[in-house]
């Protein structure tokens, strides 16, 4: 995630210090968040970003760009 990013795990630390120096966390509960589709990270980002990132992430683990690119 970039700087300018809004869910930056700088800001994230930051939400959750408050949450433990203000005695909430103790009434919270964590989740993992599921994994988002394609179509869900679409409604955010252009298409070809989302694809873009799909294959570095591809590439990174050992695999081979998408057929055509």
């Amino acid at each position: 995630m970039g700087a300018h990013h809004p869910e930056q795990p700088a800001r994230l630390s930051a939400i959750e210090d408050q949450f433990i120096a203000s005695g909430i966390v103790q009434h919270l509960l964590r989740h993992d968040a599921p994994l988002a589709t394609d179509e869900q990270l679409e409604r955010v980002h252009p298409r070809d970003y989302v694809r873009a990132i799909r294959d570095i992430a591809r590439i990174a683990r050992g695999g081979s760009r998408r057929a055509g690119h």
